[in-house]
């Protein structure tokens, strides 16, 4: 732990189970929101230009970091809110890390950090029906960022963070279902990823779709979604197959290089 800059290393398993009505909150001190005003300087106001009470703000604490040997943590009805403190020489820049294990994080709160909300490294990690919102300290502030491993998120709200989902890589992460608006940039980014898309929605963002830069190196299948956005040249290598299925749309300038095999099956309707 870095002096003055709180973080939670997991290496064991941690279990938050908050409710709807009592949620577990991990904030920052200066937080009145939650916990009321502990240092007594009174009650954050920032339209009160006379006002000297201490507000919070992104990167206020470091980060809960659940290493590679807490099996089985699980987060249910928790806010995270102002953490991601970073510095130069972090590899994971996130308000909360998942690195080599995988963890559970149903109906929480991803706010207001002064990276990502939450990272996935390598992790098969379970995000289900969470908000992500309000990440958007820099233009590349995600809410959500994974890479590797083969994580499902599926009914989630990602809303006015710089970039709603970036995934990198993978195994075969799962998104379905998820909304997307009012998010700066992208609502997701694929890179080299045979992520697998399905039932989400996407309005108000800086592109409502999914951009992808990269083609995975295996077989691929383009599922009806949001549209697709090629970001750069995309390649089939020669032995892989890429498919795209009826109603997929597929938008963008640059070029495709087929060096495998490329089936498009459209329908007249």
């Amino acid at each position: 732990v870095v002096p003055n800059e709180p973080s939670l290393v997991v290496n064991g398993t941690i279990q938050s189970n908050g409710t709807a009505a009592e949620p577990v909150v991990f904030t920052a001190f200066a937080d009145d929101t939650y916990g009321g005003d502990m240092n007594a300087d009174g009650i954050c106001d920032p339209g009160n230009a006379s006002s000297t009470a201490a507000c919070p703000a992104p990167g206020n604490w470091m980060q809960v970091f659940i290493n590679s040997s807490s099996a089985g943590s699980r987060f249910d009805n928790t806010i995270f809110r102002y953490g991601g403190r970073w510095f130069t020489n972090m590899t994971f820049r996130a308000m909360v890390v998942v690195s080599g294990t995988s963890a559970t994080f149903r109906n929480s709160t991803f706010e207001y950090s002064q990276k990502h909300g939450l990272y996935l490294n390598s992790s098969d990690s379970m995000v289900e029906a969470n908000t992500f919102r309000n990440n958007n300290v820099d233009a590349e502030s995600t809410g959500l960022y994974t890479t590797g491993g083969s994580p499902t998120i599926q009914q989630n709200i990602f809303i006015a963070n710089s970039y709603g989902l970036y995934i990198v890589g993978g195994v075969t992460p799962q998104v379905a279902a998820n909304t997307f608006s009012q998010n700066t940039g992208k609502a997701i980014v694929s890179v080299a990823s045979p992520a697998i898309f399905s039932g989400n929605t996407a309005n108000n963002n800086g592109t409502n779709g999914i951009l992808l830069y990269n083609a995975p190196p295996q077989d691929y299948t383009f599922k009806k979604d949001l549209p697709y956005v090629i970001g750069g040249s995309m390649g089939v290598n020669s032995g892989n197959t890429f498919t795209i299925e009826p109603g997929v749309i597929v938008k963008g300038g640059a070029s495709w290089s087929i060096g495998g095999k490329f089936i498009a099956k459209g329908t007249a309707a």
